[in-house]
Parts: C-alpha cells; sequence; structure tokens
C-alpha cells in the first residue's frame, strides 16, 4: 500500500481504508435505509450519531443492524456515565 500524496510505501501488511464521512450523502430519509450497505450505514452512525435533527435515521439505521445496536448501546452507556468523563 502507498501514500498517494508521495507514493511512499505505508505497510506490506497493513491494508488502511479512509472513509471521507463528509463526503457521505447529505439526505437520507429512514425509509432508504434497509438498500444501504452495512459500510454506508455504519458511516452514518459515526458521523450523524449525535446530531439531534437525524435521530429518524440513526433510529432506523441502529434497528437494520446488530453491531450498530451493541454500539449505540455502548455509546449511550459511555455518555450516561458522567464520572468516565
Amino acid at each position: 500500500m502507498a501514500d498517494l500524496g508521495d507514493g511512499a510505501r505505508l505497510s506490506g501488511r497493513l491494508n488502511v481504508i479512509f472513509l471521507e464521512l463528509p463526503k457521505l450523502p447529505k439526505v437520507l430519509s429512514p425509509e432508504e435505509v434497509n438498500n444501504l450497505p452495512t459500510l454506508l450505514k455504519w458511516c452514518k452512525f459515526l458521523k450523524e450519531a449525535d446530531n439531534p435533527r437525524s435521530q429518524d435515521l440513526i433510529r432506523a439505521i441502529v434497528e437494520s443492524e446488530e453491531g450498530i445496536m451493541k454500539a449505540s448501546d455502548t455509546l449511550k452507556n459511555i455518555s450516561d456515565d458522567g464520572w468516565r468523563w
């Protein structure tokens, strides 16, 4: 794998994938969630989980993927425990 900037080899054993969250589609309705690939669901969750305007979309994503549901539960537990901050 090589750095696209200067072509320097990063690693022969590691595959790094960069996900540019700001480049995700801006508007998605909860009805469209079932047609999204799992990776895009994760990206939308990571980008919008704390956005109050996106809660319907996040709820639909969480309900559609068990792994995201577990991540959401963990995020809520951590957020609720003020002493951890």
